[in-house]
């Protein structure tokens, strides 16, 4: 774990390509081992699988990486791998198309944008609990930060060229993830469709290519984080303690569990993103920014809303609400230990992992501007060359001279 967070932390902090994509690799393996050591029943299956999505797109973008390196070269034949001597170099503007697929394979991969998805929903559920939080909460954010650190400023014509696809694809990605979570009965693949679902909404933000679409994208990387990683613990607890993932075993548990069942319908009622809640705030701005970018876009995506309250509720009523179930582990679970039932309520530790949680739902949902008021500037530096008034320089060679010489 300590090594996975050394990877995580270097990639949010190199701006050099080489460092950053050895940190990239950094974060495989241990990942790779805890899933395949330590997960569930299917741990072989999902680890193997997440190897090989993370590597073909992590290949694809060391490609890349050397060519822009020796494209943006200096005469005397030294190589420059560092981010802000490559915004201010000039690629040619052909180049720029293949440049952004290599990197964009890789960071759609770790975002699980539709349709290369497939290996999160397995990950996600047999990865140890802990590492289900990282994964979804913060590994997964690796993706979208690389869009908009590299992709963005570097790439302009491609992304100009290709942002309408990829929009499209979070669309499908952010209701078709949506419906998968509907029908899921395992409540830990249910979280993976409900976050992939989220993560959709960040990508559609970041090529809405304006100031609201990416200061969305960003603040719902924070508030998507922490919900997420709520959701998985509490989804823990209730393995843990029942020893059942399945919906169809559960109900009438809110009696038993108070202080789980208060703490698990604040973190639902902010992932569907209840006004005055932290995840409001990033999915408004996301979707205004879609809708700035093409009406029919940021229609189709606000759809997502009523799937989300229908499967964040149906997880919660049919864990907490209902008849008791008859026979099954919960059922045996409940029987365990006389009236009281053998389900206990929060611990204390578990209770301070989940109360600075809620803190910071009501927190940044009461006021996002501490957020996003720290974040706009950055942001309007990378928005820049996308505006209309600008739009004739990004069909230029440069690899986002405008955004360089601001910087």
């Amino acid at each position: 774990m300590l090594l996975l967070e050394t990877g995580v932390v270097g990639v949010f902090s190199a701006l050099d390509l080489f460092l950053f994509f050895m940190f990239w690799e950094i974060m495989l393996v241990p990942m790779y081992l805890i899933i395949g050591v330590w997960g569930g029943e299917r741990r072989l299956y999902a680890s193997i699988k997440f190897v090989v999505y993370t590597m073909a797109g992590s290949l694809l973008m060391l490609v890349a990486i050397v060519v822009v390196g020796n494209i943006a070269s200096s005469g005397d034949g030294a190589i420059t791998l560092d981010l802000q001597g490559l915004i201010q170099s000039t690629v040619p503007g052909q180049a720029h198309f293949w440049l952004f697929l290599a990197f964009g394979a890789a960071f759609a991969v770790k975002s699980g944008l539709f349709p290369l998805h497939s290996w999160a929903p397995d990950a996600y559920a047999e990865a140890p609990i802990p590492v289900a939080m990282m994964l979804a909460g913060v590994m997964a954010k690796t993706g979208t930060y690389g869009f908009i650190r590299f992709c963005l400023p570097l790439f302009p014509s491609a992304v100009r060229q290709l942002a309408p696809l990829l929009a499209t694809l979070s669309v499908i990605g952010i209701l078709f993830f949506a419906l998968q979570a509907l029908i899921a009965t395992d409540f830990r693949r249910m979280l993976a469709y409900v976050s992939l679902s989220h993560m959709g909404v960040i990508v559609l933000g970041i090529f809405a290519l304006n100031t609201q679409g990416i200061e969305g994208a960003i603040l719902q990387m924070v508030n998507h984080g922490i919900l997420i990683a709520a959701l998985f613990f509490i989804a823990g607890i209730l393995e843990d303690r029942t020893g059942s993932r399945s919906l169809r075993d559960y109900g009438a548990l809110a009696t038993k569990v108070p202080w789980l069942a208060t703490a698990f319908m604040i973190v639902s009622l902010a992932t569907l993103g209840l006004p005055g809640m932290n995840s409001f705030a990033g999915e408004f701005l996301a979707f205004l920014g879609a809708f700035r970018f093409n009406p029919w876009t940021g229609l189709l995506a606000t759809f997502v809303v009523v799937p989300a309250a229908w499967y964040m509720l149906r997880f919660v009523q049919g864990a907490m609400q209902g008849p008791a179930p008859m026979s099954g582990p919960v059922a045996a679970a409940l029987e365990a230990k006389g009236a009281g039932g053998g389900i206990r309520d929060l611990a204390w530790h578990e209770s301070l992992i989940l109360l600075p949680v809620i803190v910071l739902i009501f927190g940044l949902g009461l006021a996002p501007g501490t957020v996003t008021g720290r974040i706009e500037p950055s942001v309007t530096l990378v928005s820049s060359p996308y505006a209309p008034v600008t739009a004739s320089r990004v069909q230029s060679g440069h690899l986002g001279t405008h955004v360089g010489s601001h910087a």
